[in-house]
């Protein structure tokens, strides 16, 4: 079974830090989610969270259309 790209699920680790794919650090990323930003994510476990790699695509997308940074 082949599994979609939106679809995938990406941890903080994949998305913040130097090497994520927004290159923010961690408490950069949670201060965004903190302001509603991006959401809040799935809750995967008892102390993990994930979010859709499509999220995460359009987030960028929207910062790109906007002009903005970070």
């Amino acid at each position: 079974m082949e599994i979609k790209a939106h679809h995938k699920l990406l941890r903080v680790d994949q998305i913040a830090k130097p090497d994520g794919i927004l290159g923010v650090s961690k408490s950069t990323f949670w201060m965004m989610v903190r302001d509603g930003r991006i959401s809040p994510g799935i809750k995967i476990g008892p102390r993990m969270r994930a979010w859709r790699a499509s999220e995460i695509i359009a987030f960028i997308d929207r910062l790109e259309q906007e002009g903005g940074a970070v």
